[in-house]
């Protein structure tokens, strides 16, 4: 190769560098102080950030979880906002009230008060995970370990559909007709990771938009039909373009858990589950 051309892709090559690493979310602030934080939730009508405290082993039934209440600049508005739960992980916002997976239930609580307004439980439930509310109202539970995804809607809690291609199903996004599943795979170092999924609300057929991604926590879109994603073990962002690209926008600590992107406000809230701490990023 000549070396003007040598000169030409080196510079091809730095341009591309610098844009990548423009391309990185920002970080707007860091707060610590939580205990085991999986899941955060930003909400509009009342513009602070709930964060899940598991506070304690995942699975375990032993009443030391808690939900805090965070403004939008990272200070901590009440650190122990609703308790009385176990280890409550994924949340969603309907109607007044936050709905929260707590190991083998749903629980319903009321935003005005942050008391805890409603239970359904499930005594074969193995590890509720994520929750998500639908267009239409309906709230969305994953259940990991059961391959599993529960529905609430009319006043009815059911499974609405156990699968193994499901395959350890955990963040969730609702979209008008299908759901948005990143699953876990196989955790652990033996393990494999999981892939992006498609379930038909139609016929509840499973199909695979992207295999062999990462053991998945949260999706979120991206307003252009793609997906914002956390691998939970490599600790990174993840961008699935509508097109099928897999980039990485961000690699921190393990424990990148179920963030919440928020288009309107161009920031991305997450949990940093192993570190104690919310990071709050711009959107690149």
């Amino acid at each position: 190769m000549k070396r003007s051309n040598l000169v030409n892709l080196a510079a091809a090559l730095a341009v591309f560098a610098s844009a990548a690493a423009a391309a990185e979310p920002k970080t707007l602030w860091e707060t610590a102080g939580f205990q085991a934080p999986e899941s955060t939730l930003y909400d509009p009508a009342g513009d602070v950030v709930y964060v899940s405290n598991v506070n304690g082993p995942p699975g375990d039934k032993d009443g030391n979880g808690f939900i805090s209440k965070v403004g939008t600049d990272g200070t901590v508005q009440k650190l122990d906002w609703a308790t009385g739960l176990h280890a409550p992980k994924g949340m969603a916002i309907h109607g007044g009230k936050l709905y929260t997976a707590d190991v083998d239930a749903l629980v319903e609580i009321d935003l005005a008060s942050g008391k805890i307004t409603n239970r359904w439980e499930d005594p074969t439930a193995k590890f509720m995970n994520d929750v998500a509310a639908g267009p239409d109202g309906a709230i969305w539970v994953s259940d990991s370990f059961a391959n599993r995804l529960y529905r609430l809607a009319g006043g009815k809690f059911e499974v609405w559909l156990e699968s193994a291609d499901l395959d350890a199903p955990n963040g969730l996004y609702i979209e008008a007709d299908r759901v948005i599943v990143g699953s876990l795979g196989v955790f652990g170092p033996e393990g494999r990771p999981g892939k992006l999924l498609t379930v038909s609300k139609a016929d509840k057929s499973v199909k695979v938009l992207k295999d062999a991604v990462a053991n998945l926590d949260a999706v979120e879109t991206d307003g252009a039909g793609g997906y914002y994603l956390t691998d939970w073990p490599g600790g990174r962002i993840l961008h699935y373009s509508k097109d099928g690209a897999l980039s990485t926008l961000l690699t921190l600590t393990p424990g990148t858990a179920d963030m919440d992107v928020v288009l309107e406000k161009g920031t991305i809230y997450l949990p940093r589950m192993t570190d104690g701490k919310v990071t709050a990023f711009a959107l690149p």
